[in-house]
């Protein structure tokens, strides 16, 4: 697990889950995505952890809040771990913009199926990003 801007209980609580999820009589680990919320609670300072390098250059001259509930930078930044063993490389660490809208088409192509072309979908398949093989994210959210 990368240590960085990730909340305490976020840091105590992954290794567990992924235990949970882990198979022991077949060996195989299913694919896993863990999404958090927003940044951490701004009323616990510094008891609920940091927000890093997260913080925008607005917060850094004292205007807004980079925690949750926030329309700022640390509002809207979420820790994501993406685990799925032989497919995802393990330790790697990236600064990409993708949005949790990316999953559904993500996993539609992942099932070797098709979005339907008569309507609009906000997020893009992002599986070329987690498997390693390519390092564009979204240009605006």
């Amino acid at each position: 697990i990368q240590s960085g801007p990730i909340t305490g209980d976020q840091r105590f609580s992954l290794p567990g889950f992924l235990d949970l999820c882990w198979s022991p009589s077949s060996g195989n680990v299913s694919h896993q995505n863990v999404f958090w919320d927003n940044g951490p609670w701004s009323e616990k300072c510094d008891y609920a952890g940091s927000v890093g390098p997260y913080t925008g250059m607005w917060q850094r001259k004292k205007g807004g809040s980079s925690a949750k509930q926030t329309t700022w930078e640390g509002g809207h930044r979420v820790p994501t771990v993406a685990y799925w063993p032989g497919k995802i490389p393990a330790n790697v660490t990236s600064s990409l913009m993708l949005s949790t809208l990316d999953i559904f088409p993500t996993l539609v192509s992942l099932a070797n199926a098709t979005l339907p072309s008569n309507r609009r979908f906000d997020g893009i398949d992002i599986s070329e990003v987690l498997f390693g093989y390519s390092s564009k994210g979204h240009q605006t959210l």
